[in-house]
Parts: C-alpha cells; structure tokens; sequence
C-alpha cells in the first residue's frame, strides 16, 4: 500500500513539473523515458525564440514534508551518474549530439493545506560542481 502511495505521489510530482515546465516555456519532449541506466522523469526544450537549442533532462521530487530533507537532497552523486549516463543515451539514441543539454531538478514540497512550492533547479550538474567527463565512475 506504501508502495502505491509513493507511486501516486511521484505521478502527481510529474503532472506538476509538466505544468510548471509548460507554463515556462518548455516543450514536454518525452516522459518516463526508459534506459539501461535508469529512467529519466521529463524530457523537455525551450520554446523561447531568445533560448539557445539545447534539451533538458529533468528529474522531478516531490515530498508531502521536510521530514527528511528537502525534495532535491535525494538527488546524490550517485543519481546524478545514473542521470548522466541516461541522458548521454538518449542523445545517442535520437541523433543530437550537436545540441546542448543540461540535467535541472524540479523539487516540488505539498504544504499541509494543499500548498504547492516548486523549486527548479537548472543545470544541477554545474551548481553541484559535478564533472561531467568520464570519470563518472568515481560517484557510484
């Protein structure tokens, strides 16, 4: 039952990170989109004319209470090797490699009257300082 609950929680997570990540500008390229290293939640691009190309990678997390931390506190070293390594095999799968592309963080905190704060984090692999040469395999 737990199980399913997380499951509810995370699909809701995603219907507020499309939302948002829409009313922003963004094109929902793919969802769930599945690899051997992991799943990627959102797969999106800007639509702006006055945003560079390039396509975003995001991982959407969603908690009810900061009783364990904030929503992206979850996204370790170890999650983002995994993100990385998913995101390099969609590019190779579809073709871009000429186009730019960064991981962000939607956290998103349901308060106990209903309330909804979304934090976007871009580029969590820059503001994090995490290399994104190949020596992934020193972060798990």
């Amino acid at each position: 039952m737990l199980h399913q609950s997380a499951r509810s929680l995370g699909y809701r997570g995603e219907e507020i990170a499309v939302s948002y990540l829409e009313s922003k500008g963004y094109k929902i390229l793919a969802r769930n989109y599945s690899t051997p290293y992991g799943e990627i939640d959102i797969i999106a691009c800007p639509e702006l004319p006055q945003e560079t190309q390039r396509i975003v990678f995001v991982e959407v997390k969603m908690r009810r209470n900061q009783q364990f931390g904030y929503p992206e506190s979850s996204v370790t070293p170890k999650k983002l090797n995994r993100l990385i390594r998913a995101s390099r095999d969609y590019i190779q799968k579809h073709h871009i490699e000429d186009l730019d592309w960064q991981i962000d963080v939607v956290s998103i905190e349901i308060g106990q009257n209903s309330s909804v704060n979304i934090h976007h984090i871009e580029n969590v692999t820059i503001s994090l300082n995490f290399p994104l040469d190949d020596k992934l395999d020193d972060y798990g």
